[in-house]
């Protein structure tokens, strides 16, 4: 570890830098063969944004919901092992990313998931926090919204670790699995079935349409307030929940408020404005646009 530190940091004379690569491979399905991105850098801060920004655009994309925080913080703990063959792949649902690599290892798989625990150097902590908190964000992190966390060893040497998101419907489908306590009372539920069989398969068609579309909505909006969150700069939120507590005010009022010059003022109320969050009302004032009150709710969750 301390070799990869110092060839990237330490070595300055040298005119080539070692380059570091991850590997991510999507699945579109399990029967076919994924999809395939290299992504290769110098810069392990850079290498580590790209690699959680591509991860979490293929996961989205399939419908997955894995946080953020959460992807991020499990691609961070790549550098422990100095991103030696690190490997990611996104299962076909999107709810299910496996994060592998052919470092040291975890000894102790208890104590990583637990506050405190640190095996980063000073190097290190150049690029991450290293005070033990990664493994344990995440962790916590999908525990709340019903998903798991789970390390384990790699085939010869490394780690897996694995981030679960458990969605309603696949839960549904394990229920209807489980087996009858007799097969008297199994034949009488198929018989029944069967003979509701058409109509149960037309209401089944449209409340999964109905459910699809409702997902695909918002999803949507979830991915269009993470767009949101990455163009805003803070002094336009600050003016943004101004704007939401005072009910509508123009550029003086927010000038004086935020202690902004007037141009200043004017610019972030057009550039929020131009995003759809604010709308224009008499005297020039702004308030908070649907959109904008639709957002501002997230921005409190």
């Amino acid at each position: 570890m301390s070799g990869l530190f110092s060839r990237q940091m330490g070595n300055e004379k040298k005119e080539q830098k070692e380059h570091f690569n991850v590997k991510i491979a999507s699945y579109d399905s399990l029967h076919t063969i994924p999809r395939v991105v290299d992504l290769d850098s110098d810069n392990i801060e850079n290498l580590i944004n790209q690699t959680a920004e591509k991860v979490y655009q293929f996961s989205r994309e399939k419908g997955g919901k894995i946080p953020f925080i959460v992807i991020n913080e499990i691609i961070e703990n790549l550098i422990h092992a100095s991103f030696e063959e690190a490997t990611i792949s996104i299962m076909p649902d999107g709810n299910r990313i496996c994060i592998a690599d052919q470092g040291p290892g975890i000894t102790d798989k208890r104590k990583a998931s637990l506050p405190g625990f640190s095996s980063a150097s000073k190097d290190m902590k150049k690029y991450i926090r290293g005070v033990g908190s990664g493994l344990p964000i995440a962790n916590e992190s999908l525990t709340l919204i019903g998903g798991n966390l789970t390390i384990e060893d790699n085939l010869k040497k490394g780690v897996v670790i694995t981030l679960n998101m458990h969605c309603q419907e696949e839960q549904d489908g394990r229920d209807d699995m489980r087996p009858n306590s007799s097969l008297r009372h199994y034949a009488s539920e198929k018989k029944e079935k069967e003979d509701y069989s058409y109509m149960e398969t037309e209401d089944k068609i449209g409340e999964n349409q109905e459910k699809v579309n409702k997902e695909r909505e918002k999803t949507d909006e979830k991915d269009e307030i993470y767009r949101i969150d990455e163009r805003m700069t803070p002094r336009q939120r600050k003016v943004f929940i101004l704007i939401g507590e005072m009910g509508e005010a123009g550029p003086s009022t927010v000038a004086e408020e935020l202690n902004l010059s007037l141009s200043t003022a004017y610019r972030d109320l057009v550039a929020l404005e131009d995003e759809g969050l604010l709308e224009c009302v008499e005297g020039g004032k702004r308030r908070l646009s649907r959109k904008g009150i639709k957002y501002l709710s997230t921005i409190f969750e």
